[in-house]
């Protein structure tokens, strides 16, 4: 049994044979599947992604740092009401961008702590994005109360040296088909240095397909190339892998093993 703890099936790409796709997520094995939202719209369908598919998708709903300038009181209200349906287990997908920059950074931070504080109000877990923005993101960690168990680092890009880091805070941190590239050495040594309690696979799908599908569309079933190449990393099974990240997904949303 395995996981996949963070695909946005809400995108367009999926538009078309989405029964497909959860269908062959279930033939690979996959026996959940993490739907983040991204805005206000996006988290709406994810919610409506996971009454659709009620055994499969678990969903989660956040402003994504790229869509932190449309923030305002209204778009708060809605989060929240969205966020207070009792299917939704986890705030995301929340966090710092400085790549791209597509949202002001002082908005970015301050919509961050904001869903930080709901995350905490609720008792959910935080599904974290950061890329080259550790600084300011540490910092807000520092000075923010967070939820228990934190959440997760998605796609984790941040290299060995971080890791510590986010795991003295209680973070799980997930991996995507980034280390299947051959240029991952930096993912690949980070994920060394993670734990199996801490562990998650992701596909962050329609993106960071693994090898042989690089640049192609990524899709759930994705997931078990992941795994195969983080258990290799790990030196163990694929099914002790599996397992491990299975368990701490569950642990990580408060949820019983069905």
């Amino acid at each position: 049994m395995l996981c996949d703890s963070h695909a946005h099936l809400d995108d367009e790409a999926f538009s078309y044979d989405l029964d497909s796709v959860v269908g062959r997520a279930q033939e690979s094995g996959l026996k959940y599947i993490v739907c983040p939202g991204t805005d206000i719209k996006s988290s709406k369908r994810c919610l409506e992604i996971a009454l659709q598919y009620p055994d499969v998708i678990i969903p989660a709903a956040g402003v994504h740092p790229h869509e932190a300038k449309s923030w305002n009181e209204k778009a708060e209200a809605a989060l929240e009401d969205i966020i207070s349906s009792c299917r939704v287990k986890a705030i995301g997908e929340i966090g710092l961008d400085y790549h791209y920059d597509f949202s002001p950074r002082n908005v970015q931070m301050e919509v961050f702590r904001r869903q930080i504080r709901l995350a905490v109000k609720y008792r959910l877990p935080l599904i974290c994005h950061l890329r080259e923005a550790e600084s300011d993101f540490i910092k807000i960690l520092s000075e923010e109360a967070l939820p228990s168990p934190p959440g997760v680092i998605h796609c984790y890009s941040s290299g060995p040296d971080y890791v510590d880091e986010f795991l003295s805070r209680g973070f799980y941190i997930g991996f995507t088909g980034v280390i299947t590239f051959k240029k991952a050495d930096r993912v690949k040594q980070a994920l060394g240095k993670v734990p199996l309690d801490r562990l998650l696979i992701e596909t962050d799908s329609p993106y960071m397909a693994p090898v042989p599908y690089r640049g192609k569309r990524c899709e759930p079933a994705h997931a078990v190339l992941t795994a195969r190449a983080a258990a290799d990393i790990k030196g163990i099974s694929y099914d002790e892998l599996a397992a491990h990240t299975t368990a701490n997904l569950l642990e990580m949303l408060k949820m019983e093993q069905q």
